[in-house]
């Protein structure tokens, strides 16, 4: 599957801060790549239920099922990386106050998604309640026929209420929340968002549609040993403690932390320099036989 990634593009993009920080972006893929990615768009015996109507199929168990018979491989390793790299330097500011000299991140979840023509929606959520470790959001609209779909609606808490306290109040978020921005849906488009506790979002119903919508996604990842430096606990024991809405203390300590994080930034980098943090940074693409890490960004031709 042929195609070019247009970093010079990425290059250029600035983060929005309001109401989390987030980048969009049109035609990072030329034509040519999203034919493809059509063209070889897995079976439906590939898919597994996500939430209702929304169905998802995880690449790397997909490659290694086909092994040589899908392009997807070559693209996995030619183009992924870059693309990935280039937009999560977009975020490179808030990254190192997190996660400080940390050069390391992977691809915890690469998937592809469909969904149906009546597909009903998702209702407001965030996914550091489940993943800390998680950093940023990747998702790339595939199709053309897009009439009747909704793009992704970024959420903020409602004024007057305090955004540690409602980040706490797990999956209660509904009356807490009101909508900012919505990215509609649109052939070609991605919009990548800095993971955090308040990173809020929800995707609407959709109306009228004729067709499916089709999403290319990832998931980026640092290593599970940050959710013991930074939560003083292992991964299931964040998850037990943020199952649920609650008040207690010591979540409240998180959240307050983690939020004053993401507001205390203040986009400063250039785009030269975020690019130079870009190059020191590697990529994991967990595949049992395509081994090592992917190459960093500087080995990669800068389109025109």
């Amino acid at each position: 599957m042929a195609g070019k990634v247009d970093l010079s593009q990425i290059k250029a993009l600035a983060p929005e801060v309001d109401p989390f920080p987030y980048v969009v972006a049109e035609g990072l893929l030329d034509e040519e790549a999203l034919r493809g990615m059509r063209r070889n768009w897995p079976g439906e015996g590939y898919f597994r239920g996500e939430i209702p109507g929304n169905y998802i199929c995880g690449m790397v168990p997909f490659i290694e099922d086909v092994k040589g018979q899908s392009p997807w491989r070559g693209w996995t390793a030619g183009s992924v990386p870059s693309l990935v790299i280039g937009l999560l330097s977009r975020f490179a500011e808030w990254l190192e106050v997190r996660f400080p000299g940390e050069r390391g991140y992977y691809l915890s979840n690469y998937s592809l998604m469909q969904s149906k023509g009546d597909y009903g929606g998702h209702d407001v959520h965030t996914h550091h309640y489940h993943d800390p470790q998680w950093v940023m959001t990747i998702l790339m609209y595939l199709d053309p026929q897009a009439v009747g779909h909704s793009g992704t609606t970024l959420m903020r808490v409602r004024a007057g209420m305090d955004e540690a306290a409602v980040a706490a109040q797990t999956l209660d978020w509904q009356d807490r929340t009101e909508d900012v921005v919505t990215v509609p849906y649109a052939f070609g488009r991605c919009l990548a968002f800095l993971e955090n506790p308040v990173s809020f979002h929800r995707v609407k119903p959709s109306v009228g549609a004729l067709f499916g919508r089709r999403i290319l996604r990832f998931h980026v990842a640092t290593g599970i040993q940050h959710i013991e430096r930074l939560y003083g606990t292992d991964l299931a024991g964040y998850q037990k403690a943020r199952n649920y809405p609650t008040n207690d203390e010591r979540v409240l300590g998180w959240m307050r932390r983690d939020v004053e994080q993401v507001r205390s930034v203040k986009p400063w980098m250039s785009a030269e320099q975020r690019w130079e943090w870009a190059r020191k940074i590697e990529l994991g693409i967990q595949m049992r036989d395509w081994s090592g890490v992917a190459p960093p960004i500087a080995g990669t031709e800068v389109a025109a």
